[in-house]
């Protein structure tokens, strides 16, 4: 019974590693954002 209980929280631990590269993704989100603002600025 031990067993199962311990792969279950492995599969916890993926789900919480899940999250781990949505920060990553947030990084190159502000990237766009702040290349989105030099576009228009360079515009006017």
């Amino acid at each position: 019974d031990t067993g199962p209980p311990k792969q279950s929280r492995t599969q916890y631990g993926s789900i919480s590693s899940s999250p781990s590269p949505g920060p990553p993704q947030v990084p190159p989100g502000g990237t766009y954002l702040s290349e989105k603002i030099p576009i228009p600025n360079a515009e006017p």
